[in-house]
């Protein structure tokens, strides 16, 4: 059985790293790519095969909404998971990437104050969503 190829695209690099050690405790997932920005993450696509994308929102050059609207235009079709903190303006971010074309979404832990989100119980979460939707 071939692995899911997996893009992950987040501006810090200590969560790439980290989404990408969380994804891969999957013998089924590989990281394919990872990339800071959504402009990277295009270009990326053009060169790499994926089956997948994780997709922050909140990025420098290029946030992850105008990354699916330009996914979308572009005709790349891989299913996207939002992986987005949990605050009053990223929940509606996150309804916006859905409006757009986001096949699903998981909550990023913060490391401000209190979070119901564990690194585990988002690692998983990821993890039970790519496999479903591959």
């Amino acid at each position: 059985m071939n692995k899911i190829r997996v893009l992950v695209v987040d501006d810090s690099p200590v969560v790439r790293k980290q989404v990408s050690e969380l994804i891969t405790m999957s013998p089924n997932i590989e990281v394919a790519a990872v990339a800071a920005n959504g402009r990277l993450a295009l270009e990326r696509l053009v060169h790499t095969s994926v089956d997948i994308i994780i997709l922050d929102l909140e990025m420098p050059e290029m946030d992850g909404l105008e990354t699916l609207r330009s996914l979308r235009k572009s005709c790349f079709d891989q299913p996207v998971v939002v992986f987005s903190s949990l605050t009053e303006r990223g929940g509606a971010l996150t309804l916006d990437a859905l409006s757009l074309g986001a096949s699903d979404y998981v909550t990023k832990p913060t490391a401000v104050g209190p979070s119901p989100v564990t690194v585990e119980n988002a690692g998983e979460a990821l993890r039970e969503k790519i496999l479903a939707l591959c």
